[in-house]
């Protein structure tokens, strides 16, 4: 039994302090900062320019929100009912429209899940009602008529 108190002794402290070897907790704490920094460079550069939209047409509504990245969710209102979705923004290459932003995704349907695409165009859009909206929505699912309308993009 004596023999084995020095060793618990210095494993109690080793858990307590929270560190072991020299050699590792450097190595430890130099991966948490890299990895720190990293997920802090990433995240400024994954971080949506669309944050939250609302909007929608005759007969429907869309509210979409980020989820902090480039990963959004979405409730979309037809039929009567509310259906969830998530999507993501795609990527913007240098020949695309500042101004313009798609989102490809899955609306989970009674039927089964569906594709899903949401276009948001920043620009003037006049609803049926007459009212001026600044941006445009367009929402695709696969089997179903395109819908389209207008909203506003919510800022952070």
């Amino acid at each position: 039994m004596r023999t084995f108190a020095p060793v618990l002794a210095c494993t109690l402290a080793v858990v307590l302090c929270g560190c072991t070897s020299s050699h590792n907790s450097t190595a430890t704490a130099s991966a948490a900062s890299t990895q720190a920094t990293s997920a802090a460079s990433s995240d400024e550069s994954e971080r949506s320019p669309i944050p939250a939209f609302h909007g929608g047409g005759s007969n429907w509504r869309i509210d979409l929100q980020a989820d902090g990245g480039v990963r959004h969710t979405a409730r979309i209102f037809r039929d009567g009912h509310w259906l969830n979705a998530t999507l993501m923004l795609r990527a913007a290459t240098p020949t695309d429209d500042p101004n313009a932003f798609a989102f490809d995704g899955t609306l989970f349907a009674p039927g089964g899940d569906t594709p899903l695409r949401v276009d948001i165009t920043r620009d003037d859009c006049k609803g049926r009602e007459g009212a001026a909206h600044p941006d445009a929505v367009r929402v695709s699912v696969q089997g179903s008529a395109l819908l389209e309308g207008c909203g506003q993009v919510t800022p952070y």
